[in-house]
């Protein structure tokens, strides 16, 4: 750890575990939702048949290339957290929950694109 708010796995900069969608492997497509001033991106996977949507994040970072984080909703349920502090996890949360009906209605139709038919 760099500094005492930033959170980690425990899995290693270059190991990734599976995409497991509550218990199963899974894999998934995923759709672009919102960039940030930071360049900090935030995508969304489609909606699964238990109801959960992945949210990953990824900021571009110089030292480490990226810090990057999974949220499942609709618990928020955060894990696989590289390089973010807490704080910064805590502010992508509330950007999220202010837009999860966004992103649950966007998951259903194939993305932002899906949702308004281009």
């Amino acid at each position: 750890m760099r500094d005492s708010g930033e959170l980690t796995n425990g899995m290693g900069k270059n190991k990734k575990p599976p995409l497991t969608g509550g218990g199963k492997e899974v894999s998934q497509m995923m759709y672009p939702f919102l960039t940030l001033e930071d360049q900090t991106e935030i995508v969304h996977s489609e909606m699964m048949d238990n109801g959960s949507v992945k949210v990953y994040v990824e900021k571009p970072d110089e030292k480490d290339f990226f810090h990057n984080a999974v949220c499942w909703l609709p618990g928020y349920k955060w894990e696989d957290i590289q390089g973010f502090t807490k704080a910064e996890i805590a502010n992508y949360e509330e950007i999220i929950r202010s837009m999860v009906h966004l992103i649950m209605e966007f998951s259903q139709k194939g993305g932002l694109e899906g949702a308004s038919n281009f």
